[in-house]
């Protein structure tokens, strides 16, 4: 990391009400979207990390489309 900049995006993290950290891993993946669980980074808590660094601007419309889906079908 000391050698050069590394930020070219950031992590998110986020839990979707009754969903441990496996089920929402494997319900986001449906939808596209990467995630590693909290539990498998060493927490107590349940959630996922997301990755945006490899979004583009004109990719963030897409991103938005899947959550709208995700949020749809898990309401």
């Amino acid at each position: 990391d000391a050698r050069g900049p590394i930020a070219d995006g950031f992590f998110f993290t986020l839990d979707y009400p009754g969903m441990d950290c496996a089920t929402l891993v494997d319900e986001l993946m449906a939808y596209g979207v990467s995630t590693v669980s909290l539990k498998a980074m060493g927490s107590r808590h349940e959630g996922v990390r997301v990755c945006s660094s490899r979004i583009t601007d004109t990719q963030f419309s897409l991103l938005e489309d899947r959550m709208a889906a995700f949020e749809a079908d898990h309401a």
